[in-house]
């Protein structure tokens, strides 16, 4: 079994829908998944890494991290835990080149889809 959190600053509805589209096609692997919704502070972002250190630890390989998380910093607490993380709005923002000032409209449309 392998554990996979869906991490979001907001409701965590893109995170989890992208994520477990893209668990579909493995079939063949169970998957522990975990909701971690409104992660907007730091302290809620620390123990997000702690939870994602202690379910890799259990399941003995990283943990997989789907995240809509806006934040660098957040962001930065999660990817220090050293676990596979994938962050979407941010691979979109950096392929489609928005500009940091459309990032809030835009997160917000993303999580309105």
């Amino acid at each position: 079994m392998r554990t996979v959190f869906f991490i979001s600053d907001r409701t965590g509805i893109t995170a989890e829908a992208l994520g477990n589209s893209l668990l579909t096609q493995f079939p063949q692997i169970e998957f522990k998944r975990v909701n971690l919704a409104f992660i907007d502070t730091q302290k809620k972002a620390q123990t997000a890494a702690k939870l994602i250190k202690e379910a890799s630890k259990t399941d003995g390989q990283p943990a997989l991290i789907f995240s809509t998380q806006v934040s660098s910093e957040y962001r930065h607490l999660l990817k220090i835990v050293g676990e596979l993380f994938l962050t979407f709005l941010r691979l979109l923002f950096q392929k489609w080149k928005i500009h940091s000032k459309l990032n809030h409209l835009m997160k917000w449309v993303f999580l309105m889809a």
